[in-house]
């Protein structure tokens, strides 16, 4: 629905890996949804073209681990950005990583900044590590 709004839209991919029964896994509803959408709104938005996202799962130990990467305009120029055109905080990461943490104590989030071989600013990962839970267990 996001890739429809934009004017020339992104790419997207979305992989996991084959050890994965995706169909058997739970996760907390809406607990991706605001990384993905700060990755396009923010990210992805102020580019001018070349945009992708990419969300990808896999298993590490006892841990579902979520990436959603984007090859954005990253977390410093899209603040400034917000700066000038809203005093709104947001709210939504803060709230995820609460009902993350509410769920189970050793759930984690870590955000990292990408750069190009130049200093510029290319793009953000967010890795979501959740305790894997399975339907009917």
């Amino acid at each position: 629905l996001e890739q429809a709004r934009f004017s020339g839209g992104f790419d997207f991919e979305i992989s996991s890996e084959d050890v994965l029964n995706t169909d058997q896994i739970v996760i907390q509803p809406l607990i991706l949804q605001p990384y993905v959408e700060n990755a396009i709104w923010h990210g992805l938005m102020h580019k001018e073209s070349d945009r992708k996202l990419t969300i990808a799962l896999s298993k590490a130990d006892s841990f579902l681990v979520c990436e959603i990467i984007d090859n954005g305009i990253g977390r410093e120029k899209s603040k400034s950005i917000r700066s000038e055109s809203s005093t709104r905080k947001s709210m939504g990461l803060p709230i995820s990583e609460k009902r993350m943490k509410s769920q189970d104590a050793d759930a984690s989030v870590a955000i990292s900044d990408h750069y190009d071989d130049n200093g510029k600013a290319a793009g953000t990962r967010v890795i979501l590590r959740l305790p894997l839970k399975y339907l009917n267990n």
